[in-house]
């Protein structure tokens, strides 16, 4: 804590104590001689107030390495609000100007700078170990007057596009130059992008920066602001890219692939603010994911004039946001667009802000808060005191953080942590250690993969990764190691072959390390001798697998079946052969019924009892009248029978399968 901070916080505590004194003689009316039992009471009370400035949440905040800012109201200061000054330094760490650096107000003549009331409020946050933002550098809206006469649509004198250009370019050095080293992240460009665009065409709104100069003028700018000030974050800020809802998933995508786009191209971008000017409910789950996606490309993310309507009984959106800052290394602000209602840009009746417009902490909205701060993540905040230690110019990749690998047969799996400023991995391989690495997968994002290639079992492979960008490489990752086993031999239990309602055979077996088979065979025969395939299927890549084959033609009679297994180094496996048989009850139902709309009789097959059956007419006497092979197809029971060529009288049709036969009498009237 700085010097004169600490002055005065000693002269707070010094007349506290001295009221404290004079509140407990009035309640405990001592003498003299109990000073010491006074100075204890004291001790207690004082006690406790330094634990309850602990627990503000601008404290809670620092101990989760999080910036929780909110502008210094000019207008307060210039009055000198004393109640707005003090919950300012009580419950926050971070400020920043509202209004004095808004182009307008900081430069109101071209080329002559006004920074006296932003120099009293960067004063006033140094003065109170506070933390500064810069809002903002580049912005269409706030324009001063006589940049708008030659800047406007009908203006017949408009600046050329280098003019405009020197212009922006003598603003930014004028501006961080003078506040260089005191001011930690600045809003380099102020919401640019296109609510909706036709892809194809630029996502930046047509405004006269961009009408005049081009899309490169927000290049321009983080290139100039980094050169005048390299130790400041810098950012693109925006409204709605937060991803609260479906209705911002195309701005988003919109400021994500933008910000991708400045990163390929090497411009100096630190961070993208997200305004959260909110109306209705935040989906946690999109507003988390699109923190991290911004995190994977090593995006700091800043929750920039954070404001809810109607929120002072409802903080459900609080919570939301609160939770996505704490919960997310890469988020490192948190700022709320006003301290109370009465001063909030909405109107005091908002209901938007953490204090309302009487000055009092809104319970409900105050505890959320502290709530997520008091439960956050410690190893998060740890992640993050790594990330905002990374100095700004600072555009190396970190290195990826504890790579292992693991093996089993023919695979080798590799996990680390990720890396920031990163926009792929690259993964390495050798068998020797610490040298010979082969490079085998570029372009990786995720933090896990599985290599496959070529490995051989009871080979000691050795692996590093590397973290790249369009510019740089970062340093390699620790050597993991990893030694690919021989395949356990194929264990197979519960090998079963059942029959299924006397027409079906189910084979069904289950495999215990089958890392090397290839695939597996059902054979069938009937005689025991002359096997033919039922069926083949591809071995699982699961260590542990179950099978059934099902076989819908068995025979009436014995069905002799066997599982054959084909390695992947060529030997081949016959398992004992089994017999199932199947009955000729089924043979028992076996009908004829006339077909009324037709000469014809009509066989009826319940259920496949051959692959093929001899049916045959014979007279009484036994002589055949007619004899064909009926081809029995699977799922059909019902087979027509002509009767056209004989005459009234009694008959004899004779069904005869393998191993089985069937008479049946047929009288045609």
């Amino acid at each position: 804590m700085r010097k004169n901070r600490l002055n005065n916080f000693n002269i707070k505590i010094k007349n506290i104590s001295l009221e404290l004194i004079k509140g407990i003689d009035r309640i405990f009316p001592l003498e003299r001689k109990d000073f010491a039992l006074k100075a204890i009471i004291l001790c207690l009370l004082l006690s406790t107030l330094s634990n309850l400035n602990a627990q503000s949440l601008g404290a809670l905040a620092t101990k989760l390495n999080i910036n929780f800012g909110t502008p210094a109201i000019e207008s307060r200061f210039k009055k000198g609000t004393k109640w707005f000054r003090d919950t300012l330094v009580a419950e926050y760490n971070m400020t920043n100007t509202e209004n004095a650096l808004k182009m307008n107000n900081c430069e109101p003549r071209q080329g002559v700078f006004d920074f006296t009331l932003a120099d009293t409020i960067m004063n006033f946050a140094k003065a109170n170990n506070m933390k500064s933002k810069g809002h903002v550098l580049v912005y269409h809206i706030p324009t001063p007057y006589w940049l708008y006469l030659r800047t406007n649509p009908n203006s017949t004198n408009k600046f050329s596009r280098d003019e405009l250009m020197a212009i922006v370019k003598r603003h930014i050095d004028s501006v961080v130059g003078h506040f260089k080293g005191r001011i930690l992240e600045w809003d380099v460009v102020n919401e640019t992008i296109l609510d909706s665009f036709t892809v194809g065409q630029s996502p930046l709104k047509h405004t006269f920066y961009q009408q005049i100069i081009g899309d490169d003028y927000i290049d321009s700018a983080f290139v100039w602001a980094h050169r005048a000030d390299p130790s400041a974050y810098l950012y693109l800020n925006d409204y709605s890219g937060e991803y609260f809802g479906s209705w911002e998933k195309a701005k988003s995508d919109s400021i994500y692939n933008f910000v991708k786009g400045l990163i390929a191209r090497g411009i100096p971008i630190h961070g993208v603010g997200m305004e959260c000017h909110i109306g209705n409910s935040a989906n946690a789950a999109l507003f988390n994911s699109n923190i991290k996606r911004l995190g994977a490309l090593g995006m700091r993310v800043s929750l920039t004039e954070t404001d809810i309507m109607h929120s002072s009984t409802d903080p459900a959106t609080w919570t939301t946001l609160a939770n996505g800052v704490a919960s997310n290394w890469n988020a490192t602000s948190f700022i709320t667009w006003g301290i109370d209602d009465s001063a909030s840009w909405m109107g005091s009746d908002c209901g938007c802000l953490i204090w309302d417009s009487m000055h009092q902490a809104k319970p409900v909205v105050y505890n959320a808060i502290k709530s997520v701060f008091l439960k956050a993540n410690k190893t998060v905040a740890a992640q993050r005191a790594n990330f905002i230690a990374i100095p700004a110019d600072n555009r190396i990749p970190s290195v990826p953080g504890s790579l292992s690998a693991t093996a089993v047969y023919k695979k080798v799996t590799l996990k680390w942590l990720p890396s920031v400023r990163f926009m792929s991995y690259t993964i390495k391989r050798s068998t020797t250690k610490g040298s010979g690495y082969q490079t085998i997968v570029t372009g990786l994002t995720g933090t896990v993969y599985t290599d496959t290639a070529g490995l051989k079992s009871g080979v000691n492979y050795y692996y590093i990764i590397v973290a790249v960008n369009p510019f740089y490489t970062s340093d390699i990752s620790n050597e993991a190691t990893a030694v690919v086993p021989f395949p356990l031999p194929v264990q197979l239990v519960n090998y079963t072959v059942s029959n299924i309602d006397n027409d079906k055979v189910s084979i069904d077996w289950k495999v215990v390390n089958g890392e090397k088979v290839e695939h597996y065979e059902v054979q069938s025969s009937t005689d025991g001798v002359n096997f033919k395939l039922v069926q083949s299927v591809l071995a699982s890549d699961s260590i542990d697998f179950e099978y059934r084959i099902i076989d819908n033609n068995p025979i009436v009679g014995n069905n002799y079946y066997r599982l054959v297994i084909y390695e992947e180094d060529g030997n081949v496996r016959y398992l004992d052969t089994k017999i199932v048989k199947i009955s000729n009850s089924i043979v028992n139902k076996i009908s004829l019924f006339p077909n009324p709309t037709s000469s014809t009789f009509n066989l009826v097959l319940p259920g496949i009892i051959a692959k093929s059956v001899l049916v045959s007419i014979k007279s009484t006497s036994g002589n055949t009248i007619s004899s064909n092979n009926l081809f029995i197809i699977p799922g059909q029971n019902i087979y027509p029978i002509s009767i056209k060529k004989l005459s009234a009288g009694v008959y004899i049709v004779e069904v005869v399968g393998n191993g089985f036969s069937k008479s049946i009498k047929l009288i045609i009237k």
